[in-house]
């Protein structure tokens, strides 16, 4: 961190964070937490402890009625470890009015300032402003992961949103792409297609499936072709229940979680990342896949389509295009030098706008100073 801040006591309001729920907004600001812990003492008002050196972690315990309990005992906890605190910084994503209100009322009796990063929650719409307006108008700055999020928040409440990326710092391996898929149990010769997130509505993963269906088992067998969904959730049974009925069940595995650190060694081994989203605020993985230089197919999605180029850092299809999606797909399957190219340019344009030290800083910067 700069040397030219003092160190301060920072209060960090999360509803949930990492590794005890493994959301982006939880992972990015476990990191976050971790950068600027280093020189500053924090506290965290939170449901579950990171485990972070240097953080004192005060326990936010969930207890029904929500709209009852949760705002009183977030006042009571910030009264009580929060009144010497330099500044507070939060999370913004979709919630209803009262959670955020203890933070506001407290920042107005004590003086203390705060700022927040918007991470997208859906974007819905307000059905009760003002709380919100307030919220928005007293904070002394406010981020968000996306420039389509900053646009419509800024429609929305007229404040300057500045765009900040929720990068956290990717690992690498030394281990070859034939020593891992030896070490997971994967053919040597066989293209690995992946994806990395929750299996859940949002993320369409069981497109993927269908493009398979699409281009059907011979030129998956003739391309030895292996699908792996790096992650878990509620359409879980429904892809393995698919992938049976379409009988391409063999080409097709379901890990589940893979933690944080060994989660680089799945991109690493993998010769395609897919991501099919609705929409996106700027997506961890994806920016992994970048790092790690994969070619992407990616669908033309807000939060996506933000800072991919179609046929330049990505295969970009129409979100609910299934026949575009398979064409990507064997497009970069098929065609080397295609693949290569949408590969070096992600990479390229990853190494020229996501640094992560430089990032770090300037989170730092917003919520210390």
């Amino acid at each position: 961190m700069p040397e030219k801040y003092n160190r301060k006591q920072i209060t960090c309001v999360f509803g949930a964070i990492y590794p005890h729920v493994t959301g982006g907004a939880e992972i990015f600001n476990y990191f976050l937490l971790k950068e600027i812990s280093k020189n500053n003492k924090i506290i965290l008002i939170s449901e579950n402890d990171p485990d972070i050196e240097g953080v004192v972690f005060r326990k936010l315990r969930k207890r029904e009625p929500v709209r009852l309990f949760y705002p009183f005992q977030l006042f009571i906890l910030l009264c009580k470890y929060s009144r010497k605190s330099d500044s507070i910084y939060t999370s913004f994503m979709r919630a209803p009015w009262f959670i955020f209100f203890p933070l506001t009322l407290f920042s107005i009796l004590r003086k203390v300032p705060y700022s927040f990063t918007i991470h997208g929650g859906g974007m819905m719409k307000w059905k009760f402003k003002l709380p919100f307006n307030i919220f928005f108008k007293r904070a002394k700055a406010i981020t968000g992961v996306s420039h389509r999020i900053c646009e419509e928040y800024k429609n929305r409440t007229g404040l300057n949103i500045r765009y900040l990326p929720p990068l956290i710092p990717f690992l690498s391996t030394k281990l070859s792409r034939e020593a891992l898929r030896i070490k997971y149990n994967l053919p040597v010769d066989t293209n690995v297609i992946l994806f990395v997130g929750s299996l859940k509505p949002l993320k369409n993963p069981v497109n993927i499936l269908k493009a398979l269906f699409l281009i059907g088992k011979d030129f998956i067998e003739e391309h030895r072709i292996r699908l792996i969904y790096a992650g878990d959730g509620i359409l879980k049974k429904e892809i393995n229940d698919n992938a049976i009925r379409g009988n391409i069940s063999d080409f097709v595995s379901i890990p589940g979680y893979v933690p944080l650190e060994s989660i680089h060694e799945m991109y690493s081994l993998a010769d395609l990342y897919v991501i099919c989203s609705d929409f996106e605020g700027t997506p961890i993985a994806l920016l992994e896949a970048m790092f790690n230089s994969l070619p992407i197919v990616a669908s033309d999605a807000p939060g996506i389509n933000n800072f991919l180029v179609n046929n330049e850092t990505a295969i970009l299809y129409k979100t609910d295009d299934i026949d575009m999606l398979a064409e990507g797909v064997k497009m970069l399957l098929t065609n080397p030098a295609k693949r290569n190219y949408i590969r070096k340019n992600a990479k390229m344009y990853y190494d020229e706008h996501f640094d992560y030290h430089s990032i770090a800083n300037e989170y730092t910067d917003l919520i210390v100073s």
